[in-house]
């Protein structure tokens, strides 16, 4: 009880503060002047149905959230502005209290039914509940609002690929004779501000903006009928650094060591299983590659062929490993000596084209060649001159002399037997120096080949990738 009764006056106090004329507030008397209008928000706020309403619209891009590749999809967060006179809410400040602008629901007045024409999906953009009305009856209404638009993408130069997007903003019910559409701001405002918002964050850059006024007709019931639209293009370019670094150039460094591989010794088994493994690297390189792609139903980007040139070229490259130690095995699959026609090919048309100087390594075969012939000639030429003289009968020999012309006898057919060794030796090892020589002619040859090839591709991809 004693509770209640304190509670009592203070309640008292309240009810006498908050009594006071609800109708000298100012916007109070501004909504119970302006109901009618507010009670038919339907109405298109023009006091003569035959002038259409003239609404300005400003569209700026406050970021590029995303495209998707796949989908074809641009995802971008923009802001449109919207403007037009409603004749009917015009006031004197001076009967409101001074009061220029406020702020009204939506609701409560009519706005055009703007849509774009390239939106796909859920719409996702925050719900503006007000608007802003000014004395004079020009109504402003700003939406955010975040667009999944379709865009046709062509990523066949990734990583430096521009893409040209449309965003078209029209009325989905009114026609010309109801509602014109026109510029608020100059479209190269709007590019510097979407530049002042954007910056230099996310992997794309907006490289131009422009808008133009636009219209189509379609076919009425009657007559065909005029619809207007306003058209912004937006021109993005994608930001190639991160490519660059994850990509291009560790395939080029790969590259550049299977290139190297070709100053290894070409009889040397380490140069094949190098460029195995350089191979298995540069594969296991193309899985990761794999993820950060874009996957286009459109088609293969170009850095996709790139890819596939350098492991092309990988392949021929170990395959010429393959073929030069094949041939320098030759002569150990038994006596060949290689065919005339391959040497005319390689030891003399090869060999001038290639300006490639051996005269030292004939010189040395040929000086080799001599000394053996004259050290291994002694001999046998000995040996037979005393049998010639045994057999004349010049002197008395005895049974020592007919033993050790015996023993020197054995030691000739031994000598001639070692010769003979070293003759069939010194043919193999000429052969063995020729299919040498063919080898690392045509590994000279091949090499040079491929580096052109590797230029010729570098160019073509530059000159593509400039474009």
């Amino acid at each position: 009880t004693n509770s209640y009764s304190m509670l009592l006056p203070i309640s008292i106090g309240c009810s006498a503060t908050l009594s006071y004329n609800y109708s000298e507030y100012t916007y109070i008397k501004f909504l119970e002047t302006f109901q009618p209008i507010f009670d038919k928000p339907g109405m298109r706020p023009s006091t003569n149905w035959i002038w259409p309403t003239q609404v300005n619209v400003s569209l700026t891009i406050h970021e590029i959230l995303g495209v998707n590749e796949k989908t074809h999809f641009l995802i971008t967060f923009v802001w449109v502005q919207q403007l037009w006179f409603n004749e009917f809410l015009m006031w004197d400040p001076a009967d409101f209290g001074g009061m220029e602008r406020i702020a009204l629901p939506v609701e409560f007045l009519w706005h055009p039914d703007f849509y774009v024409y390239e939106f796909m999906g859920e719409d996702l953009s925050p719900h503006v509940s007000y608007l802003y009305v000014n004395h004079n009856g020009m109504v402003t209404y700003v939406v955010p609002s975040k667009l999944v638009t379709s865009c046709h993408l062509d990523v066949f130069y990734f990583p430096f690929d521009t893409h040209t997007c449309t965003l078209t903003i029209g009325l989905y019910l009114s026609t010309v004779s109801d509602v014109i559409m026109g510029h608020h701001s100059t479209p190269q405002q709007l590019f510097l501000d979407s530049l002042e918002h954007i910056k230099d964050s996310g992997e794309w850059e907006l490289t131009d903006f422009d808008g133009s006024l636009s219209s189509f007709l379609f076919q009425g019931i009657q007559s065909p009928e005029e619809w207007a639209m306003l058209i912004y293009t937006v021109k993005i370019r994608r930001r190639p650094t991160h490519y660059l670094v994850n990509l291009l150039i560790p395939s080029a460094l790969l590259m550049l060591i299977e290139i190297l591989s070709f100053f290894l010794p070409a009889h040397s088994t380490d140069r094949s299983s190098f460029k195995v493994t350089v191979l298995l690297g540069y594969i296991v390189f193309l899985l990761f590659v794999n993820d950060i792609l874009p996957n286009n139903s459109g088609g293969t980007p170009l850095i996709g062929g790139y890819f596939l040139v350098c492991l092309a070229l990988m392949i021929v490259d170990l395959l010429e490993s393959i073929l030069i130690s094949r041939i320098i095995q030759r002569s150990s699959f038994g006596m060949v000596r290689v065919p005339s026609w391959l040497r005319l090919l390689v030891l003399h048309y090869l060999l001038k084209l290639l300006q490639y100087k051996d005269q030292k390594l004939n010189k040395d075969l040929w000086s080799i060649g001599m000394k053996t012939r004259q050290s291994f000639s002694i001999l046998p030429n000995k040996c037979h001159h005393l049998e010639v003289n045994r057999q004349q009968g010049k002197g008395n020999l005895d049974t020592e002399v007919f033993q050790i012309l015996s023993v020197i006898r054995k030691i000739s057919q031994d000598v001639q037997t070692i010769k003979d060794h070293i003759s069939t030796s010194k043919k193999k090892k000429k052969m063995d120096k020729e299919w040498f020589k063919v080898a690392l002619i045509l590994d000279i040859f091949l090499f040079r080949i491929y580096i052109a090839f590797i230029i010729i591709c570098v160019l073509s991809l530059s000159a593509l990738w400039s474009q």
